[in-house]
């Protein structure tokens, strides 16, 4: 299962796609020079990871093959965000998971955690993402079960991304929040995602100023939102954030 907090057993490279060869051939080092310090969490990708597919993948490497394969500008979305998706929690940022999935696994769909298609495509429903992947890639993929409806609408055809923001599992709340960081959709949902200011744990209100800091492309002083400050005067804070946000989308 694709668990949005990725636990040890998701994100290990041996319960990947890859897991035979990780047995032999496909080790860390493949990807990452053991002598050299790697980006900071959550960096953009770089090109030696993304050719470090297709020195395996080969008959990948060229700009069309790629995009055949993919059904995607590879300026748009890599390799990286279709197999190894932002769902693993660091501090404040979300790194790729190491379990190189496919999104045509069966076993992710019909689980209802966040999938490497929908972290992209927000706006677009669970149904949506089922056609999708029939119509490009040949797999019929199963919904989950019915009772998932409550989250993701009748016939799975609420937007994921505002499905996933209202998730009643904070950890798949956040994933909703990092990603919509990364999007053009973000401005959109600053006034929800500011309420994850106030959430109870810590952890989570880390992440969530980190997003919200990314999408208004600054950072948030003491006085404006301090992350330790006592629940009341938290709240204060996070009110006053809100009402800002919501007038300047009624301004726009």
């Amino acid at each position: 299962m694709n668990l949005a907090d990725s636990p040890p057993f998701v994100n290990k490279l041996n319960n990947s796609t890859h897991r035979h060869e990780s047995l032999s051939e496909l080790t860390c080092v493949n990807c990452h020079d053991p002598h050299v310090s790697g980006p900071d969490a959550g960096s953009p990708d770089r090109k030696e990871h993304l050719a470090a597919c297709v020195r395996c993948h080969q008959q990948l490497q060229s700009q069309a093959a790629a995009s055949a394969h993919s059904l995607h500008d590879p300026d748009q979305a890599s390799c990286l965000d279709c197999h190894m998706p932002r769902i693993v929690e660091g501090f404040g940022v979300y790194n790729r998971s190491h379990r190189i999935s496919s999104p045509t696994d069966p076993k992710i769909l019909p689980s209802g955690m966040p999938n490497a298609c929908n972290l992209c495509h927000l706006e677009k429903s669970l149904a949506w993402t089922q056609s999708a992947l029939e119509e490009g890639w040949g797999k019929r993929i199963t919904l989950p079960p019915p009772a998932f409806e409550r989250y993701y609408g009748r016939d799975f055809g609420r937007p994921v991304g505002e499905a996933w923001l209202a998730h009643t599992n904070p950890a798949i709340r956040m994933v909703a929040a990092a990603a919509y960081a990364r999007s053009h959709l973000g401005k959109k949902k600053l006034s929800h995602i500011l309420r994850f200011l106030d959430e109870p744990n810590a952890h989570r209100r880390m992440q969530a100023l980190s997003v919200v800091q990314r999408i208004i492309d600054r950072k948030l002083s003491e006085r404006e939102y301090s992350l330790t400050a006592p629940p009341a005067q938290r709240r204060q804070q996070f009110q006053r954030l809100h009402r800002g946000a919501l007038l300047g989308r009624q301004r726009r």
